[in-house]
């Protein structure tokens, strides 16, 4: 990428270290000579930069992660990416807030946040599509489905009215992409200002096969023990220690207050893009 975007009539220089990355892109940024900050790996790369960066800074995505999910709800990929970074769009994204930290896709607690807790804690380097398989096992074997308490306005009432509801897995997404293109939250919109929210009520792996089926076919929205809502604030809390993920990496345990920042990135995409989908 450094050599294509230098035959681009670009300067490109790699960095390893987060700290002298962020001094040389402040310095180019306030000389108005910084086309991006490009984050060479996957979302949680990309996450990391997203939370040191200044708004107005442009973040571009050379993706080689496992799921690089961003970078494919934006029609990113490494063929294209310098051609993006010289002539590509500015998009302004908005992003959550969890206690301080940014995610630009989503956070989730329940199941899927105790694999991923799992995977993190056996981690040693790279991890492929098959370094999730023993953690989901040993997540299916143990996990107890604790109570999850949901508060949060939806945006759609004329006036502020704080709903409460009980729930055993949440999901709130700022673009419409989960792993596995799994489309939990079909219809986020990453410009919108707002954040969609969708619970489960029941615990148990019967209820999540039969939850991944209706996920699957799209009719989860429709069930009775399934809500849905676009919020731009919220908090989660359990009676007991539950981990949640954010963007795919370990955020943390409950209680957690989200709150949206609207236009929080900007971000280099393809052409004429405005909405990521």
């Amino acid at each position: 990428l450094q050599e294509e975007l230098q035959t681009l009539g670009l300067e490109a220089t790699c960095f390893t270290d987060i700290k002298a990355l962020l001094e040389r892109a402040e310095r180019d940024r306030a000389d108005g000579a910084l086309r991006a900050v490009v984050a060479a790996g996957g979302d949680g790369t990309v996450g990391l930069l997203a939370n040191e960066i200044s708004a107005d800074t442009p973040l571009a995505v050379l993706p080689l992660g496992t799921e690089n999910l961003l970078a494919r709800a934006l029609g990113l990929q490494p063929e294209n990416a310098a051609q993006v970074i010289h002539q590509g769009t500015c998009l302004r994204l908005d992003a959550g807030e969890v206690n301080g930290r940014l995610f630009l896709l989503m956070f989730s607690c329940g199941l899927d946040a105790d694999v991923v807790q799992r995977l993190h804690a056996r981690r040693r380097g790279h991890i492929s599509h098959w370094s999730y398989l023993r953690p989901i096992l040993a997540a299916i074997r143990s996990y107890r489905y604790p109570e999850l308490r949901v508060y949060f306005e939806p945006t759609v009432e004329s006036e502020p009215v704080t709903r409460e509801i009980a729930a055993r897995w949440v999901f709130l997404n700022n673009l419409p992409i989960y792993a596995l293109r799994i489309p939990i939250v079909p219809n986020a919109v990453g410009t919108d200002g707002a954040l969609d929210l969708c619970t489960f009520r029941r615990g148990s792996l019967p209820a999540a096969l039969w939850y991944l089926l209706g996920v699957l076919l799209r009719r989860h929205q429709r069930w009775q023990d399934c809500t849905t809502a676009r919020v731009k604030t919220i908090r989660v809390e359990s009676d007991q220690p539950v981990a949640f993920q954010l963007d795919g990496d370990p955020g943390g345990h409950l209680p957690v207050r989200i709150q949206v920042l609207p236009q929080r990135i900007t971000l280099l995409v393809p052409g004429a893009a405005t909405s990521p989908s």
